[in-house]
């Protein structure tokens, strides 16, 4: 996932002559080698831009979880020369917070406030589909149900979701258009598909539909609340839809990778 550095690190500042300095520090020992590895000089220098004269250098202190920059010529020649309104290193730590960071999914727990979006793009495939109505949970599918899901980067979501062992249509020449429609029926009962864009908003995700299985579906929007659980050592994608009258369905994702 994507995250801004205020989330993965602090930072503190202050000036000498010309010159200002920051202390990136991570806010646990884990994260420390993701500023190491992304919080470098020429991306810092990029992000302050001409408001930085000369080199910025860095300085790793590993004891203490921290990076320490050096800007040279970032004070518009000191304290006492500068004609800024606000001449002090000390106010230039802000503009490092925004800083995008590549957070891998297994530290996320680590990191401190809400993080700007979850990252879901990627395929995942069906733990569990659970129904739940006050005290009763239901597995609609059995709770051995199959499922994929895929959130394309491009912004297109396409989803599945079935028993794991469905009824054959009798067995016809041309049997897809042909077969009893009270086959078809039992077979649509077991199965749900859709197809539409989607868009994230902090832990919201919004599955806008353009074409379903179940037509009522079509031109909806369908909300889901995302987070990430732990079970078994595994860190599992877990959607909720809002109550309706008071009935929560709650289905959990695997990352799909290729063994």
């Amino acid at each position: 996932m994507r995250t801004p550095l205020r989330h993965v690190a602090h930072v503190r500042s202050g000036d000498k002559g010309n010159s200002s300095t920051l202390s990136v520090i991570a806010y646990d020992d884990a994260l420390y080698p993701l500023l190491v590895e992304q919080v470098t000089e020429a991306r810092v220098a990029e992000r302050y831009g001409a408001a930085v004269t000369g080199p910025v250098r860095r300085y790793a202190i590993p004891a203490i979880g921290a990076l320490n920059f050096v800007l040279e010529g970032a004070l518009g020649g000191g304290v006492s020369r500068s004609l800024a309104i606000d001449v002090y290193g000390k106010a230039l730590c802000s503009a490092v917070l925004d800083l995008e960071i590549e957070v891998p999914d297994e530290l996320a727990d680590r990191l401190v406030g809400q993080p700007a979006a979850i990252d879901v793009v990627g395929s995942w495939e069906l733990v569990r589909y659970t129904r739940t109505q006050g005290s009763e949970t239901i597995y609609p599918f059995g709770k051995d149900a199959v499922g994929w899901l895929q959130y394309g980067a491009e912004g297109r979501v396409s989803a599945t979701l079935s028993r794991r062992t469905r009824t054959p249509l009798t067995t016809l020449p041309d049997a897809y258009w042909r077969a009893d429609p009270r086959e078809w029926a039992e077979a649509a009962m077991s199965y749900v598909a859709y197809t539409g864009t989607w868009s994230i908003d902090g832990d919201k995700v919004e599955h806008r539909v353009e074409s379903a299985l179940f037509p009522n579906w079509t031109g909806m929007t369908l909300t889901r609340w995302a987070s990430f659980v732990d079970e078994g050592g595994e860190r599992l994608l877990k959607l909720t839809t809002p109550p309706f009258n008071a009935l929560v369905s709650e289905l959990v994702w695997r990352r799909w990778r290729r063994d």
